[in-house]
């Protein structure tokens, strides 16, 4: 910014002029261009000082009119406030050198600082990267599949599900489990026997180790070998259900988001016929909204006192405090503002890690509801048909030691799921294979006062 004031041989816009400092006050004509503007303020900000430095050769109570601009670089007074410009009462000699000198000193030294705070300001968001942990296998030759819950197992290593769409439209036949390594290498992949094509949420219960995936197709919850994926009916079918996400409490009983009835149905840790924990209207998915989901992803703070819900349709986050007996008390707002909000991951600061589906990317807020970062961004399809960074990312995981948060690419083209197409459901035509992604686990600072 200052070479383009001081150093360049003729201002950036404008005729050819002698180059002198501009202020604030004079007339824009198109003499005053842009380059000469940026000095202006620089001055204006840099020449305000203390006594017997702003004008070194005034007495205090001098009178600064336009006149002596020129040849003191400041309309600020010793007291660093801004004087109302009146006539003149003397002019100062035209060649003041050591009060040029002492502009350009000053001119340089805020310069130098102004950069170093665009550079911030520019960073502010440092949105990290997002690395590719694995190019998922087709779940039949030639045939590749979308793929959304996600999770990390008691060996660390990640397992994931078929949605069952790619670029050609919906498939058929039984889901599919991934079971991924933290490097990247496939442990195995298995039909999830009795499923249908798509399922969503999947978790293992921390009380008694039960691998429980969400059968979206067919509205029922499935009790899973990691091994061999043969199926048990965990909870019965719900009718006309849209069952998406699943938690835990300390207890090992089971919470379920009901997207399209605005519920979170609730179980024991051995499963059997839900009951309501809360129908909220907050946890609905209103009416014509995109994409149509109400209550999607679903966590627990730290102490369990409070269930975060994710509601897509409406870009918010509900909070639910839980009574002393277990059960729900009132839902309120907790934040809106994010796009197409899905999966909630809650960090040890119990920071909710929120994966922004129509955003592509990851949304980091404090327990006061304050953004605190933004991760990964979309960075285009290579020439294989494999996203780089996040499409449409889904569910977040961290691995056990919390360095390493794993996200679900859904890669969804919306018209599929009977919604309105978003900004970037073409780009996801394009795609010929399904990823999971990693990135670090870290909250890079923003240089103000959050930890």
């Amino acid at each position: 910014m200052a070479a383009a004031c001081y150093a360049s041989p003729r201002p950036l816009l404008g005729p050819k002029r002698p180059l002198r400092p501009i202020y604030l006050w004079e007339k824009y004509d198109t003499d005053a261009k842009l380059p000469e503007r940026i000095c202006a303020v620089l001055i204006g900000l840099v020449t305000s000082c203390g006594p017997g430095t702003a004008f070194p050769d005034r007495p205090a109570n001098a009178k600064v009119t336009r006149e002596d601009a020129p040849h003191h670089g400041s309309p600020f007074t010793n007291t660093g406030y801004c004087r109302k410009l009146i006539q003149p009462t003397r002019r100062n000699p035209g060649n003041n050198v050591q009060g040029r000198e002492e502009i350009m000193r000053r001119f340089w030294s805020a310069a130098v600082v102004l950069g170093v705070l665009a550079a911030t300001s520019a960073s502010a968001w440092d949105r990290g990267d997002v690395d590719v942990l694995a190019v998922l296998p087709d779940v039949t030759p030639g045939v590749p599949s979308s793929v959304e819950g996600l999770t990390v197992g008691p060996d660390d290593n990640i397992y994931v599900s078929t949605f069952g769409f790619n670029a050609s439209g919906a498939l058929s036949g039984n889901s599919v489990l991934y079971v991924i390594k933290p490097n990247g290498h496939l442990v195995r992949q298995v039909a999830i026997a009795n499923s249908s094509p798509h399922t969503l949420g999947l978790a293992f219960n921390p009380i008694n180790g039960f691998l429980l995936i969400l059968d979206f197709g067919a509205g029922k919850v499935l009790h899973v070998d990691p091994t061999t994926g043969t199926s048990s009916v965990f909870v019965p079918p719900v009718p006309g259900s849209g069952l998406n996400a699943l938690t835990f409490d300390k207890q090992g009983n089971v919470y379920i988001s009901d997207s399209f009835n605005g519920v979170i149905w609730k179980t024991g840790p051995l499963g059997g016929t839900p009951t309501i924990w809360s129908n909220d209207p907050l946890l609905g998915p209103g009416t014509g909204l995109t994409p149509p989901f109400g209550a999607n992803g679903v966590e627990f703070n730290n102490a369990g006192t409070v269930m975060f819900v994710a509601n897509t349709a409406t870009h918010q986050i509900i909070q639910i405090p839980v009574n002393t007996n277990g059960t729900a008390g009132t839902a309120s707002i907790f934040i809106t503002g994010i796009n197409a909000p899905d999966g909630i991951a809650i960090d040890h600061k119990d920071n909710l890690w929120v994966c922004a589906n129509q955003e592509d990317d990851i949304i980091v807020i404090d327990k006061t509801g304050k953004v605190i970062a933004k991760l990964g961004d979309f960075n285009g399809i290579d020439d294989d048909g494999v996203v780089r960074g996040l499409l449409f990312p889904a569910s977040p995981a961290f691995s056990r030691d919390g360095k390493t948060l794993y996200v679900s690419n859904l890669t969804l083209f919306l018209p599929y799921a009977g919604a309105n197409a978003a900004v970037d459901s073409a780009w996801t035509l394009k795609v010929k294979h399904y990823t999971v992604s990693k990135m670090r686990a870290v909250i890079p600072s923003l240089g103000d006062d959050h930890d």
